[in-house]
């Protein structure tokens, strides 16, 4: 009987399939269905959809960085780039907010001047859209590396256990051992 779900080789190898490539791959779809909301929407206040993004990837960093404190070696390694890549994708995203923002209340102010108008909001917007999408990618490449992370967790885990149970068996073995030379 297994102890534990990881011990069983199908299980692992379907926990490191959705880790280390469904995550990043969703990582990545949501980030360019958030990357296209802007382009496609780049006269509209976006605002909602940047807050939204820096929410995630700010709680990520947050979490990625505790996780840092907590793990050792390899994974303390991987925990920590992610982190870090979480931090700097969330201060991007809040740029390209506040750009965004600043781009929509001067936009506002050039309504007599329409030429200007319509090269500023695509200038603006497409700064935006550039820090934005750098931002997503940072996201995606912080993504894999907490992935990596989380399979040397597992790895060491699945190690760990391993161990336990070769020397609980050779205790058993020395038990036996021990009872059979023995006098009655």
């Amino acid at each position: 009987m297994l102890d534990k779900p990881t011990e069983h080789r199908g299980l692992r190898r379907a926990t490191f399939w959705f880790i280390g490539r469904f995550l990043p791959l969703l990582a990545g779809a949501l980030a360019i269905f958030f990357f296209a909301a802007l382009i496609v929407s780049l006269d509209q206040d976006t605002t909602p959809i940047t807050n939204a993004a820096f929410a995630a990837v700010a709680t990520l960093a947050a979490l990625c960085l505790s996780a840092a404190r907590a793990a050792e070696g390899y994974a303390s390694t991987r925990y920590a780039r992610a982190g870090e890549g979480f931090l700097f994708g969330a201060l991007l995203v809040m740029l390209a907010s506040v750009l965004r923002y600043g781009a929509m209340r001067l936009h506002e102010d050039l309504q007599s001047h329409p030429l200007a108008q319509v090269a500023f909001i695509r200038g603006a917007g497409g700064l935006v859209t550039a820090l934005f999408g750098m931002a997503m990618w940072i996201v995606v490449s912080s993504v894999r590396h907490l992935a990596a992370a989380l399979e040397a967790r597992s790895l060491e885990s699945v190690a760990t256990l391993s161990t336990e149970h070769a020397a609980l068996k050779h205790e058993q073995r020395e038990i036996h051992a021990k009872r059979e030379n023995q006098p009655l």
